[in-house]
């Protein structure tokens, strides 16, 4: 018992450690790639973020797709996709929004949403899911957004949850988002 307990307060002053460390907003954005660089051997490029980040897309087999459509107003609410999940706080958006999320199967955990570009007032939340890739256990699993080639543009402040090989990530804005560890 005690094992367990001295386990579950390094993961969560790991996971502490690893939100604190973002940065401002607690987001680590990586430069696009056509915006102007102040000095590009600071910045470096998303590339050079991600493995000095020490950074990957987590490999995994998904075997099924899933979609959902959800509408979700000034209320809150959540949207369930296969074994994934959106959660939208109360206050997060100004009017009712249909929301598409959409798993497709592959070598990666992702989950695209619509309407692309849809920001949130307050963050809102995805859990994904990484249960079925045959990953025994991640300390420091996150969420990361991703574009259309798989590129990581930011690392969110993400949490993971070991015991149901999980990680949630705060969420501003809509896109394609991905586990990366």
């Amino acid at each position: 018992m005690k094992t367990t307990r001295r386990l579950l307060i390094l993961v969560a002053v790991a996971s502490l450690a690893v939100v604190v460390s973002c940065g401002r907003d607690g987001v680590i954005t990586a430069p696009r790639s056509d915006a102007p660089r102040a000095n590009a051997s600071l910045l470096g490029d998303v590339d050079g973020l991600t493995r000095s980040l020490g950074l990957s897309l987590l490999s995994c087999n998904v075997t099924q797709a899933a979609s959902a459509t959800k509408t979700i107003g000034r209320a809150g609410g959540q949207i369930t996709v296969g074994a994934h999940s959106f959660f939208v706080p109360a206050g997060a958006l100004d009017s009712e929004v249909t929301i598409t999320a959409v798993a497709p199967a592959g070598n990666r955990v992702r989950v695209e949403f619509s309407p692309a570009g849809l920001r949130f007032n307050r963050a809102a939340y995805v859990t994904l899911s990484y249960r079925d890739c045959g990953v025994l256990s991640w300390l420091v699993t996150r969420v990361v957004y991703i574009d259309e080639r798989e590129t990581i543009l930011e690392v969110l402040p993400s949490l993971p949850d070991l015991l149901h090989q999980r990680v949630t990530g705060s969420v501003r804005h809509f896109s394609s988002y991905a586990v990366a560890y």
